[in-house]
């Protein structure tokens, strides 16, 4: 499958953890497009349109997404990925590993609604989505 990974890359943690999602889904096969993977942000060559436009390339490119939902508030980016991939009928399937939360433990419901399933950890979330796709 042509997966695009939905996820924060603003610090070391977040950058590592979605090099070992691609890492272990590129393991099984698929093709993941994974944003850290091209020029950051910061690179004054890259324009934020550029950026945009890229994504959107790729949200477009993809049979489906890994959505990371960690932190106490998901990533606004990761929720706009959500809905673009809603709007076209693609499956999300999200990660949510991470115990903070600002409802009590849930995800809002719009994201939780809007995924196709939450997995509770990466060997949960690659099991699942080998799964799916066989």
């Amino acid at each position: 499958m042509k997966i695009y990974l939905a996820a924060p890359l603003f610090d070391d943690e977040e950058r590592q953890l979605n090099s070992l999602i691609a890492k272990r889904l590129r393991a099984l096969g698929h093709t993941v497009y994974c944003p850290q993977e091209f020029a950051e942000a910061s690179d004054e060559s890259i324009t934020r349109n550029k950026i945009f436009n890229r994504d959107i390339s790729q949200l477009q490119w993809c049979d489906c997404a890994v959505a990371v939902l960690n932190g106490i508030v998901t990533d606004p980016g990761v929720c706009f990925e959500i809905g673009y991939l809603n709007a076209q009928n693609k499956p999300v399937y999200a990660l949510s590993s991470d115990s903070r939360s600002f409802i009590h433990g849930h995800l809002n419901a719009m994201l939780e609604q809007g995924v196709k399933c939450v997995f509770r950890g990466l060997n949960e979330l690659t099991d699942g989505i080998g799964e799916d796709s066989s």
